[in-house]
């Protein structure tokens, strides 16, 4: 029976991928969408199998066998499956907005995913497999919206930009997987879709509620995800109104940000976001010495110095590794040359780069959000293996911008004169 609900939803999903205007109105033609869907499907698939027959402690299972218990509350005490989203449990009446332990926060990403598998548990079975593939046709949502917004920068041909936002190979693996990733690249694709249409169409009270809940959405998965969004959003749209002074309006946010980072401590003292990431990386630290990729990275200390000292070796595993001089393992080999193509590509942009303005304003956020994510991963995550999860939505929207930004018509021609 489960299996045939399967190929029934799938039937369902491919129906509606080729009816909802959101779609049918992105620019590819409904059989290449349903094959790029049907590519997400097959490596959801895949991650299943290889999380029960070869990762058996896999995240995604683990989501799945709490989801089982939820499903059991929902089913005979729904009262208390919903009143779990709002209890705190630490009786510390809803402090501790960044603490990784003992915290309602904390404890809230946890919740939205499990809450929302029990709920999916009631009409797939729960079985494994159909929740993956409802959580696919979900995450694509922010593969289109991500397609949209670059394919109006990017004049040139649409195959390789198609292959960039659909099939990057680390984001189509780890997004593919029930897990915060996938979720995060929806709603990160939604508030960037939707401020480039605010941006390029006008204000509308509808975009902004759209704005301010997927920002809370995000907010409640990885809080400090957001802390990033806002401010690059910020800058994106006051460099949008003064396109003149817009290296400047985003340098200005950033050097703003770092010293909110660093200082605000000092007019509100529980704001403390440089203890917040050393106490991060601690706890990523205890959690990873097990692991095959642990990479120890000692104490950070949580000052301006401090980060500082450790900025180089954060920067080598956020943006350098796995690399062949490390004699990779042949599984990470993918990711090796992953990260090679987008370190040609930056070096590429650098000495093609288009002077489109609109584009330009693309670009800066995404520098500004790709990067302080990027640094943040590799100030925090002293593990090859989560840095290679955690970082693959931001190396993919890096590359992307890399590529719509630089001109290969101007690469083209001085080649062939060459």
């Amino acid at each position: 029976m489960t299996y045939l609900l399967f190929f029934l939803y799938a039937a369902i999903i491919f129906w509606l991928l080729s009816r909802i205007p959101f779609f049918k109105n992105c620019g590819i033609a409904t059989k290449w969408l349903l094959l790029l869907f049907g590519i997400r499907a097959v490596a959801g698939m895949l991650n299943c199998y290889l999380s029960y027959h070869y990762f058996p402690v896999s995240d995604s299972l683990a989501l799945h066998t709490i989801g089982l218990n939820e499903y059991y509350l929902l089913t005979n005490v729904p009262k208390v499956f919903f009143l779990d989203l709002v209890r705190d449990p630490f009786n510390n009446h809803y402090t501790g907005l960044f603490e990784v332990s003992q915290s309602f926060w904390n404890n809230l990403r946890m919740n939205v995913i499990v809450k929302g598998i029990a709920m999916s548990d009631v009409i797939t079975l729960r079985n494994f497999y159909t929740n993956t593939l409802f959580y696919n046709f979900i995450v694509f949502f922010g593969s289109v919206a991500l397609y949209k917004v670059f394919s109006v920068q990017y004049d040139g041909n649409k195959l390789i930009l198609i292959i960039m936002v659909f099939l990057f190979p680390s984001s189509l693996y780890y997004t593919s997987a029930i897990h915060k990733d996938g979720l995060i690249m929806l709603f990160v694709g939604i508030i960037i879709y939707t401020m480039h249409r605010m941006l390029e169409y006008g204000f509308t009270m509808k975009r902004l509620l759209i704005l301010i809940l997927f920002f809370l959405l995000i907010f409640s998965l990885r809080n400090f995800v957001s802390m990033i969004i806002a401010p690059a959003l910020v800058a994106w749209w006051l460099a949008h109104k003064r396109p003149q002074f817009s290296k400047v309006i985003f340098l200005i946010v950033l050097l703003v940000c770092v010293v909110l980072f660093f200082y605000s401590r000092i007019f509100v003292p529980g704001l403390d976001f440089p203890r917040f990431v050393a106490e991060r990386r601690e706890s990523f630290d205890v959690i990873s010495k097990v692991s095959n990729t642990y990479m120890p990275l000692g104490v950070l200390t949580p000052t301006l110095p401090g980060f500082i000292n450790d900025l180089p070796i954060s920067f080598y595993h956020a943006f350098c590794l796995p690399a062949l001089w490390n004699f990779p393992n042949p599984l990470s080999l993918p990711f090796v040359f992953e990260l090679m193509i987008v370190w040609a590509l930056f070096i590429l942009f650098l000495i093609y780069r288009k002077s489109n303005s609109r584009l330009q304003l693309l670009l800066y956020f995404m520098l500004f959000f790709c990067l302080v994510n990027l640094l943040m991963i590799g100030y925090t995550i002293p593990n090859l293996g989560a840095i290679l999860r955690y970082r693959s939505i931001y190396i993919q929207l890096l590359a992307v911008s890399l590529f719509v930004s630089t001109d290969w018509r101007k690469m083209n021609s001085r080649t062939i004169s060459g």
